[in-house]
Formats: C-alpha cells, sequence, structure tokens
C-alpha cells in the first residue's frame, strides 16, 4: 500500500506562491506581492489567500521554531487535499517560496517512510536498519509494513521530534498525513544538522524502479541540481508526491494526478521560481 486509496528542532522563512500552484500562478499580475513579515493570521490562518508572502527569518531551519498552524486542520483534511502543494527552500540563504496551501496536511504516501526511517535509525537493531535503507531506495511497502508494526508511534514521534505541525500518524502508515512544508522542513534540518543520516544518503541512492515494479523518475527528481529523491504515490496511481535536494535546496510536491502531472507541475514552476529567486 503507497497511501490513500484516491496519499528537535525548529520556521524556515518563508515565501508563499499562489493558492494551489495553478499551472498560471506566477504570470505578471496574477497576484499581489506583500514584502515583509506576514502576521500569523495572514500566513497561516488565511489557506485560500493567493498573496505572495516573504518572511525573513533567517536561514538555519534547525534554530527557529515554526510559526503554529490554524487549529482544526486535521479535522477538516478531506476538504483540502484537491490542487497541487509545493515548498522550495535555498539552504544557504533560508529563501523559500511555497504555495499558499503548503502547510494543510495532505495525504503523505510513501513520504511517510522518511520518518518511519528516521526512527529506526534511532531505536532499531542493525537489522531494522538495514531495512529501513531499502525501505527508501525502494520504496517498499513490505518493510515499511513491518517496520510500523514494530514502531507504531514512529511517524508522531519524528513529527514531535522536528516540529513538524502537519504531520500525524495512522493505524496504517499508508494513511499518515503531513505536507510539502513539513517534508523540506524535515529535510532541510537533516542536511543542515546530520547530512550523513542513512536517509540522505538513501535518497541519493534510490532505485530507478520501487519494488512494486513503479518507475521513480517524475516530480521535483526533474529540477536540474537534485541529488536525492522520495517518492510517493496512491494505490490507485491518481495522487503523486515526491521531495528532492540538491547542494542548496530542497524542494518538495503532491497534487491528485498521476506521475507526468507532478512533473508538469514542478518544471513549469521551477521555471517561474528561477525567475523570481534573489540572487
Amino acid at each position: 500500500m503507497h497511501g490513500v486509496n484516491s496519499s528537535v528542532v525548529t520556521s524556515f522563512p518563508r515565501r508563499r506562491l499562489p493558492h494551489q500552484l495553478r499551472m498560471s500562478v506566477l504570470t505578471v499580475g496574477c497576484v499581489a506581492v506583500l514584502t515583509g513579515c506576514g502576521s500569523t493570521s495572514e500566513a497561516q490562518g488565511e489557506a485560500e489567500s493567493s498573496d505572495v508572502v516573504v518572511t525573513t527569518d533567517g536561514p538555519r531551519v534547525a534554530a527557529t521554531s515554526p510559526a503554529p498552524i490554524a487549529k482544526g486542520w486535521f479535522e477538516t483534511v478531506g476538504d483540502n487535499t484537491g490542487g497541487a502543494q509545493m515548498t522550495y527552500l535555498r539552504l544557504s540563504d533560508g529563501w523559500h517560496v511555497g504555495t499558499a496551501n503548503e502547510r494543510l496536511p495532505r495525504p503523505a504516501l510513501s513520504l511517510a517512510k522518511l520518518f518511519i526511517a528516521d526512527y529506526v535509525f534511532q531505536h532499531g537493531n542493525d537489522e531494522e536498519i538495514a531495512a529501513a535503507v531499502e525501505m527508501i531506495e525502494t520504496s517498499n511497502d513490505d518493510i515499511a509494513d513491518e517496520l510500523y508494526v514494530t514502531f507504531p508511534k514512529a511517524i508522531d514521534a519524528t513529527a514531535k521530534r522536528y516540529q513538524l505541525q502537519s504531520t500525524k500518524g495512522d493505524s496504517r502508515w499508508g494513511y499518515s498525513l503531513t505536507s510539502t512544508y513539513d517534508v523540506v522542513r524535515f529535510i532541510a534540518i537533516k542536511l543542515q544538522d546530520d547530512p550523513a543520516s542513512p536517509i540522505i544518503d538513501a535518497m541519493r541512492h534510490s532505485a530507478p524502479y520501487a519494488a512494486d515494479g513503479y518507475r521513480q523518475n517524475f516530480g521535483t527528481a526533474n529540477v536540474a541540481g537534485v541529488i536525492g529523491t522520495k517518492w510517493g504515490w496512491s494505490n490507485d496511481r491518481d495522487y503523486h508526491a515526491s521531495v528532492s535536494f540538491g547542494e542548496d535546496f530542497v524542494v518538495a510536491a503532491s497534487q491528485p494526478g498521476g506521475p507526468a502531472d507532478l512533473t508538469k507541475l514542478v518544471t513549469t514552476q521551477i521555471q517561474r521560481i528561477d525567475e523570481m529567486e534573489p540572487r
């Protein structure tokens, strides 16, 4: 099972793209740009806003705490899973853009395996640690099932440790929730504070095909300069997600649709992000 059938520490500076990153999001005249630090109510409570919000908290993800998200998001998650969600973070200076809905909980799909693995690397034995590495490289569902039975609190414990406020476990790992914001935050912290983590190494050595034969080559993996990626997809292949990192960035995207749809979203929006990125 790769997710639902239709999937220590501390806010990084945040720029938001228009709501749900509609394919034309950054065309001239589509959005109002707000410069400066938005209030919590503006930045977090107005998930339907099409504004671009700029904050400047500093580059170190692990040195800051994310602003609280609006209450009740988990209770309304069923209404918030449509459309695209995307987050991009430049590590060297903390420059960041993301959709206005980037912190809304979404199906975690197999990105939840990153959170399971992090817990296993702390608490598992050698055999379990080796299995966790294979789970990430090949997105092996059977391994995830076994590890989650042994460590049923792994996702929630990882969410608490890294202050992933939109991440929540379920009795079945494939029904867990997260957001692109949380996934980017998690990987950025690993790169900053634990670059030798087996998670980072496993993402660097991800297999061309998953254990179930699915091709792992879509979404954020197509961004120039990507070094490592983890992918996720729903059982019926109509919901896809991915997170990737390069030498100086982390990017994640999630949306309903097929792998080509996610790739098109990422490719289109990365071009626009490049145009607005400060040099």
